[in-house]
């Protein structure tokens, strides 16, 4: 077995996600690998421990859904009450994950009277995972297996 479909084996090993998303991500990490592992960096301030924050907040299938649907928002926000209706799991839930992708930098939040409002953080994701943030914002509905 090689070290790609190893890579792909891991990701897949995360549970519910489609190959398709799975493919994306492990070769977004193929990508990242060196720098994690190494510290070879192209002349950025990024940590490994920075690289391991996004790569473990994106191995949750429900912060990738939610991802998924900030992300298609194309640079708006996205209030907390269509993440509400759009999953099929209770608020704080909804709240812990997003409190995930903020603090790993995938997401920004602002608070306007009692609602939340949620963005993609595209610097960070452009920096970390390219082709997953072109994957979330192109796709109509992810593919996600039964976990």
């Amino acid at each position: 077995m090689d070290y790609n479909s190893r890579t792909i084996d891991l990701v897949k090993g995360l549970g519910g996600l489609s190959a398709n998303v799975c493919s994306v991500i492990a070769d977004c990490w193929r990508k990242a690998a060196p720098t994690i592992l190494f510290g070879m960096s192209n002349a950025s301030a990024e940590s490994p421990d920075d690289y391991i924050a996004v790569f473990a907040a994106l191995g949750e299938p429900v912060r990738v859904r939610i991802l998924h649907l900030i992300a298609r928002q194309h640079g708006s926000e996205l209030p907390c009450t269509l993440l509400d209706q759009s999953l099929p799991i209770g608020k704080s839930t909804i709240s812990y994950h997003t409190a995930i992708l903020r603090r790993a930098g995938l997401i920004s939040v602002r608070k306007a009277g009692r609602n939340y409002y949620y963005q993609v953080r595209e610097d960070t994701m452009a920096k970390f995972a390219p082709d997953f943030l072109q994957l979330l914002q192109e796709t109509e509905k992810l593919d996600f297996e039964a976990a």
